[in-house]
């Protein structure tokens, strides 16, 4: 380790979100050191390490794939070292290892940044009540946690996140920490844009994982109507809960036929999905939490029609954007015709202002050096 660079300590957990970061951040100032303490396992790839990277960034597990939160690793000696010659530390995303790491080493947070993730900040009241037990130890669990993670939060000093994320914050957890005006994202999105047809057919995604929170059934419930219709509903549950993920294809199948129905079991690589997203007439997003927004973003890059839940932080996100998109609960009281139309002007609007955001990868590398620089 230089003594001379700048060291910035990333707190990440494996994911794709992860790979797609170091793709943009290698493209960074190769002066500043910046080191990964790495946690959990992999949901969408099963990857347990990103070796082309190795010479560049260095990576320490304080949480080995399919295993627990090591102590012995936490409290390493080369861990505590870092920790008190970094100039910054960024959390990305306050995951209960994440809480439990920034515990046990509470001197950091005074020049620490929390970057939010969207389901961070939805308190689930959802779940099976057939168990009363189960469901109240749950419930119970949940408090605990947000507990905890308030009293954390009070002592963090920054906060990356959107304005609307940023309120609910204010109110729930602290009004001290700091909010970041940098609009910071994990990587850039370019998707062509979509070709209108006058076939009648009608491509539908909905939700971008197997997550109860994305609320599939209620929306299968919607579509149902549209059963003799020449629809094709494509479902990406390449990752989340198994039994969920199981309730959802039986609910899909037992209302359309088979060949109506695509289940997306494998995690696509980037470019194959975005193809794919590319073909999309409709998306549906049915979650209240912020979620999903690569996927979102990426449709209205494409001049896709957008249905959110009225209710949900994706809504209020998208609408000070400027983009135009329909509410879930409209379908019910929607034709086909009317369900699956959007007028040129809209879908234009859209793609322009999704361009002016997502393709600049110079500013987004600027954006995320700016916070590199933060004192």
């Amino acid at each position: 380790m230089s003594s001379n660079k700048k060291i910035i300590l990333h707190i990440f957990q494996r994911s794709i979100f992860l790979k797609q970061y170091l793709d943009l951040l290698v493209k960074t100032d190769s002066e500043i050191e910046h080191v990964f303490l790495i946690y959990g396992t992999d949901w969408h790839t099963g990857q347990v390490s990103y070796p082309e990277y190795d010479d560049r960034f260095k990576f320490i597990d304080i949480e080995p794939p399919n295993s627990h939160i090591r102590l012995d690793k936490i409290y390493a000696s080369n861990v505590r070292l870092l920790l008190k010659k970094c100039n910054l530390v960024i959390v990305h995303a306050l995951h209960t290892s994440s809480i439990i790491f920034l515990y046990l080493h509470p001197y950091v947070l005074k020049k620490t940044l929390w970057l939010v993730w969207g389901e961070e900040l939805l308190y689930y009241k959802g779940g099976d009540k057939s168990n009363a037990i189960q469901y109240y130890q749950r419930r119970f669990v949940q408090y605990i946690k947000y507990i905890l993670k308030k009293l954390l939060i009070k002592r963090i000093k920054y906060v990356q996140s959107t304005s609307t994320e940023y309120n609910i914050i204010k109110k729930y957890y602290s009004s001290k920490i700091l909010p970041l005006s940098i609009d910071c994202r994990y990587g850039i999105i370019s998707i062509d844009q979509r070709h209108t047809s006058n076939s009648g057919h009608t491509n539908i995604v909905i939700g971008h994982s197997g997550f109860p929170t994305g609320k599939h059934i209620d929306v299968l419930d919607l579509l149902s109507k549209f059963k003799n219709e020449d629809i094709t509903i494509y479902l990406p549950l390449s990752y989340g809960f198994p039994e969920y993920i199981e309730t959802v294809k039986y609910k899909a199948y037992s209302i359309f036929k088979e060949e109506k129905v695509v289940i997306l079991s494998e995690f696509m690589n980037q470019g194959d999905y975005y193809t794919l997203l590319s073909k999309m007439d409709v998306g549906i997003y049915n979650a209240e939490n912020q979620t999903g927004l690569g996927n979102i973003w990426a449709l209205f890059l494409s001049g896709a029609k957008i249905y959110l839940n009225k209710d949900g932080i994706n809504c209020k996100i998208f609408s000070e954007k400027g983009l135009h998109f329909y509410s879930v609960s409209s379908i019910a009281s929607q034709s086909y015709i009317g369900f699956r139309e959007f007028d040129t002007k809209s879908s234009q609007n859209n793609v322009y202002i999704s361009k002016k955001i997502l393709e600049n990868e110079s500013e987004a590398i600027r954006q995320w050096e700016n916070i590199f620089n933060l004192n």
